[in-house]
């Protein structure tokens, strides 16, 4: 009650100034909390698209090789090099899709550790399918067939497979 007695006798200006400092303060903070929040926001949001564009090129990759392995199965059977195109493409394509790939763990090594063994593997596999369609155009249909009899080259695909479940099974576990 003093206080407000001792406030009657302020100077106008003062009285304004101190009203003002009593409403505007607390809006002040609110705005610092909203953009704090909406800071941090887009922070989350960042990552998470992130996280979506890692998705995507493993998907990515694991559609380019299921297209080589296709392309190559519909030569072998057909004979026929126009089912070799996937197989044409997916490669070309591969490069540009593990650049975008590493690019996006790149702050990562663990990670980049993973993807530098599916490379490996991926690229052992192209040159399996590749020497495979070698040996079938220059008539070794010996090796062909003994590929196709062991598995060979599903167990590789499959092996791909699971290494890209596993790294996109990581970056889920990330959440």
């Amino acid at each position: 009650m003093g206080f407000l007695i001792k406030m009657r006798d302020w100077p106008v200006r003062y009285k304004v100034a101190g009203i003002l400092a009593v409403t505007v303060i607390p809006v002040i903070g609110m705005m610092l909390l909203y953009l704090s929040t909406l800071q941090q926001f887009l922070l989350v949001q960042a990552e998470v698209d992130r996280h979506y564009a890692v998705q995507l090129q493993t998907q990515a990759i694991m559609n380019q090789m299921g297209d080589v392995q296709d392309g190559f199965r519909g030569f072998v059977l057909t004979h026929n090099e126009k089912f070799l195109e996937p197989f044409f493409e997916a490669e070309k394509n591969f490069d540009p899709v593990l650049r975008r790939l590493k690019e996006l763990i790149r702050k990562e090594p663990d990670r980049q550790q993973q993807v530098a063994q599916i490379e490996e593997d991926i690229r052992a596999f192209l040159q399996l399918k590749r020497r495979m369609i070698d040996a079938f155009e220059n008539g070794d249909l010996a090796s062909v067939r003994e590929h196709i009899e062991s598995g060979t080259g599903t167990a590789a695909l499959a092996k791909i497979q699971t290494a890209l479940a596993s790294f996109e099974d990581w970056k889920e576990a990330d959440y």
